[in-house]
């Protein structure tokens, strides 16, 4: 007789007291009962929400909340943002009057609103505004464009500050604004970005704007690299005008053109002459920061036109001794050269602080800060004659 396993033997021996088969069938059979119940329940009862597709469109929902009007306070105007009576206007700033002792304070002072392009001073072109003289009235940009100035009764004699590579660097562009003499001369950098915003500050705190023209300078190119578009003296006239228009374009409101570097030509050159004189029949000034240069001037001797040349350099060595000296020697120049002197920096934090520090004792001497524009059209007489020896003072005509 053949043994049965022994797990069949156990479960029938178990199976005479407790149904095993039947207790695992029934187990089965209530778990199927279970799931079937839990489907239909979720199928009736549960609420089955479809996912969100957007429509492109924007709902917005607004709670609104009634409440009673809280009952209004009068409140005083603040002087900051109360209007001024219509009946009472702000009196106009004149640049004389406590700028020159304080320059800082003027940044707290509202300048009248100035400008950019007065009309018929301009020519629109692909390469920007041009200026033109205004066919009307002959009015010249070195006119319309110069910066406010009176002079003194007691004024013994006047200095022009120019600083140049005015716009080149946002951060010095923005304190020379705040912190030089209002009659202060920018000759802006045609490379600067945003120059139409900057030079539009400037003149609105009454600083007065020439445009530097970038000539090739003598000795190697390489040496003397002024930029792209530069004028070149082995370019043509016409090639070189081009040239030109690129730098005029890029803003307006300046009063005149300025060289800094001396010029790869000859002197008495007449390429250079032709280059000069386009820029007179365009009605603008004409300076010289170079000191050294010679060119320019031999260039421009016949031509009606204001002009004036840098005596020095005043920041060729910065420290706060040295460019002291050189302010103070440009009041002794200024009383040599017959009552005016010009005087030429660059963008520079120490040299702003010598600055708002020497001209604080120019009142004290009867000097004055002038704009270029000044200057120039007081040595128009006397561009082909050499300053005078003797160091007494020679009467500066108002104009």
């Amino acid at each position: 007789m053949k043994t049965k396993p022994i797990g069949t033997r156990i479960i029938d021996a178990v199976g005479k007291y407790f149904p095993i088969r039947t207790f695992v069938f029934s187990l089965l059979a209530l778990l199927i009962l279970f799931l079937l119940s839990t489907g239909a329940y979720v199928g009736i009862f549960s609420k089955v929400e479809s996912p969100a597709v957007p429509t492109g469109k924007i709902v917005a929902t607004i709670q609104v909340t009634e409440k009673s009007a809280p009952e209004a306070v009068p409140v005083p105007p603040s002087k900051d943002l109360a209007e001024p009576a219509q009946t009472d206007p702000p009196p106009p700033v004149n640049p004389d009057v406590n700028l020159e002792d304080d320059p800082l304070s003027a940044s707290s002072i509202k300048t009248p609103s100035i400008e950019d392009s007065l009309a018929g001073l301009s020519e629109e072109t692909t390469d920007g505004p041009l200026p033109i003289i205004r066919p009307s009235d002959k009015m010249k940009s070195v006119d319309a464009y110069k910066a406010p100035f009176t002079l003194k009764p007691e004024t013994k004699t006047v200095i022009s500050l120019v600083m140049v590579d005015f716009g080149l660097s946002e951060k010095y562009s923005k304190m020379a604004i705040a912190s030089l003499p209002p009659a202060t001369t920018f000759v802006a950098s045609p490379f600067a970005d945003n120059l139409q915003s900057k030079t539009s500050e400037a003149r609105a705190k009454g600083m007065e704007i020439w445009v530097q023209l970038p000539v090739q300078g003598q000795g190697k190119f390489s040496d003397n690299d002024t930029g792209p578009s530069s004028i070149q003296s082995g370019l043509t006239f016409k090639e070189n005008q081009e040239r030109i228009k690129k730098h005029l374009g890029r803003t307006t409101g300046y009063a005149g053109v300025a060289i800094v570097t001396s010029p790869a030509y000859k002197e008495n050159s007449t390429n250079l002459s032709l280059i000069l004189e386009s820029l007179v029949k365009r009605g603008l000034g004409l300076t010289q920061i170079e000191p050294t240069d010679t060119v320019i001037a031999s260039c421009i001797r016949n031509l009606p036109v204001p002009f004036i040349q840098s005596a020095f350099w005043i920041d060729e060595i910065q420290t706060k001794d040295l460019v002291l000296q050189s302010l103070q020697q440009a009041e002794l120049k200024a009383l040599e050269r017959g009552g005016f002197v010009v005087i030429g920096f660059h963008p520079s934090p120490l040299v702003f602080s010598v600055i708002n520090d020497w001209k604080n004792g120019l009142s004290a001497k009867n000097i004055q800060i002038a704009p270029l524009t000044y200057t120039s059209k007081q040595n128009i007489m006397t561009i082909n004659q050499p300053p005078p020896e003797t160091t007494t003072t020679t009467a500066i005509n108002p104009e």
